[in-house]
């Protein structure tokens, strides 16, 4: 059995994440961190200043963090202390908070990604694939999501932009989209399109409990999701 506790549970994501690992057979869920105050799976919301009580007090296996950079960081730092391996699902991170990460991944197991759907990840296969032969065409990335992300370009456009060395990237921030990410390749009299959709959240929280399945018992060090699939 693992036991997860989940930070930010009241978000969209982590309420997903905290009603599925109660369906589980193999998971608990025993701890939830939230600025909003509730109960939720069963369980009551502790708020952020509570992470050392908590976490000295209730044995966790497994931190999944789906929440914001600041309290991404701080949690992840209290883990690395108390040897919680920690998959962080947050995006919108500076540089420095990605050095602290880099950090606190040489005390415990990381899983960092910016989205977790299994077809995004061979999605990002795919196009280091494209680059090997069609690195020297025109390329731009169009990302749609619905209109409460905070982040812009999303984590996921952001990961594309590296992948595919796409300078120009267009995000737009409508209605109730989930997730929709196109990555345009365009040659002489000739374009290839890239497209994925994702139609429910669903898709992230499959992956999400894949990686914390995977990440417990680990070694130390800063994986991904392609770590997790062995791409």
């Amino acid at each position: 059995m693992i036991r997860v506790a989940v930070n930010g549970i009241m978000g969209r994501m982590g309420r997903l994440i905290a009603e599925k690992v109660r369906e589980e057979e193999d998971l608990e869920l025993v701890a939830g961190f939230d600025v909003l105050e509730g109960e939720i799976a069963g369980i009551r919301v502790s708020s952020p200043a509570e992470y050392g009580r908590v976490l000295s007090t209730t044995p966790v296996d497994v931190i999944v963090d789906f929440s914001t950079p600041e309290a991404s960081i701080k949690i992840a730092e209290i883990a690395s202390e108390r040897g919680i391996p920690l998959v962080i699902g947050t995006t919108g991170f500076s540089e420095d908070d990605l050095r602290k990460i880099q950090e606190f991944s040489g005390r415990i197991p990381v899983v960092l990604s910016p989205n977790f759907a299994l077809g995004v990840n061979v999605f990002w296969h795919l196009i280091e694939e494209i680059e090997k032969y069609l690195g020297d065409w025109d390329k731009g990335i169009v990302e749609i999501h619905h209109r409460h992300k905070k982040d812009a370009p999303s984590g996921t456009a952001k990961k594309i932009a590296e992948l595919s060395r796409a300078s120009s990237v267009h995000s737009l921030r409508i209605g109730d989209v989930v997730g929709d990410h196109i990555v345009i390749y365009a040659g002489e009299g000739e374009r290839i399109e890239l497209i994925h959709r994702a139609q429910s959240r669903m898709a992230f929280v499959s992956g999400a409990l894949r990686a914390l399945r995977w990440v417990a018992g680990r070694s130390p060090g800063l994986y991904d999701m392609r770590d997790v699939l062995g791409l």
